[in-house]
């Protein structure tokens, strides 16, 4: 026999042989006493499409943020939300792969979903970063007059500025309503309207009284009423916006027109009665008439001589 039959008897016996080994091998009940091989199906490899996310992207605290499950598989369920970052799901939605929630302080949160998709439960997790809510803006206010068309009736300036002092009483425009509707104030007072809403108004007095101009969102002006009575005004952007504005007279103060008495004019009683024997021992003992300082005894004296000197003058002549 040649070589090159050997060869090739050689390979057919192999070719025979090691398959029959694979089926030895494979087949139940081969290998060693009560040893089986059992085959389980193959988990689903997650999709890589799944993702959760948050809109808006970056919310702002105290503001609505909505959490979205992107690529949910078809037929998946059993939607839990941890919204704490604790690992508790304590948020249900059921068939609905989205949620609506609210961060109280800014910083990364960390927030997770867990569903059901083919028997399987799978996880996703998302970091959301808050930012702090802006400080509120105060409207800014200029001290700068900005006056409109100077006009007077019925004893009213007509002049209407953005300056006013902290103790004046204030007209909110907003809502398309003045509030409050009606101002009770006093000859003197003056009067502040401030628009806090979103559309532009006016305070235009009814006879050309005073305007406020239009003020828009934040802009305010000022009007002192220099005389008493009601006004009314409207906007005349929107003319069904009224209000009223009554001015009462200045009340007079009492210390102003009443002259103050002196103290000792207001207790004569008491001042008599208090010390009357004083009064009496201070009084001088003597004459009731004045004192001039002219000795009365000199001057009967020098009449008497002067008497004399004519009695005497007359004897001469006599002679």
């Amino acid at each position: 026999m040649s070589i090159r039959t050997l060869i090739a008897a050689a390979c057919c016996a192999a070719l025979v042989l090691v398959p029959a080994g694979v089926a030895g091998a494979t087949s139940p009940g081969a290998g060693p006493p009560g040893a089986t091989l059992t085959t389980e199906p193959a988990a689903p490899a997650p999709s890589s499409s799944v993702t959760l996310r948050a809109a808006p992207a970056r919310p702002l605290v105290g503001g609505p943020v909505r959490l979205v499950l992107i690529g949910a598989p078809p037929g998946a369920s059993g939607f839990a939300w941890d919204l704490t970052g604790r690992g508790v799901y304590a948020h249900n939605t059921g068939p609905s792969p989205q949620i609506e929630t609210r961060f109280a302080s800014p910083g990364a949160h960390s927030v997770a979903v867990r569903f059901t998709a083919s028997g399987h439960t799978r996880r996703a997790v998302l970091t959301v970063d808050v930012a702090a809510a802006p400080a509120p803006r105060r409207p800014h206010r200029t001290a700068t007059a900005r006056a409109a068309p100077a006009r007077k009736a019925g004893g009213l300036t007509g002049r209407v500025t953005a300056a006013h002092t902290a103790g004046d009483p204030g007209v909110t425009v907003a809502d398309f309503h003045f509030s409050p509707s009606s101002t009770t104030i006093h000859v003197g007072d003056t009067i502040t309207w401030t628009n806090n809403g979103p559309s532009s108004h006016t305070a235009s007095a009814r006879g050309g009284g005073f305007d406020t101009g239009v003020l828009k969102r934040g802009q305010s002006a000022s009007h002192t009423f220099t005389q008493p009575g009601t006004f009314t005004y409207f906007c005349q952007i929107h003319p069904f916006m009224h209000g009223t504005i009554v001015v009462l007279a200045a009340t007079t103060i009492a210390s102003h027109t009443t002259p103050t008495t002196p103290a000792t004019s207001t207790t004569p009683t008491a001042t008599a009665a208090t010390a009357p024997t004083a009064t009496t021992a201070a009084a001088p003992q003597g004459p009731t008439l004045p004192n001039t300082g002219f000795d009365v005894g000199v001057s009967l004296f020098a009449g008497l001589l002067l008497t004399g000197a004519g009695v005497a003058l007359r004897c001469i002549r006599a002679r």
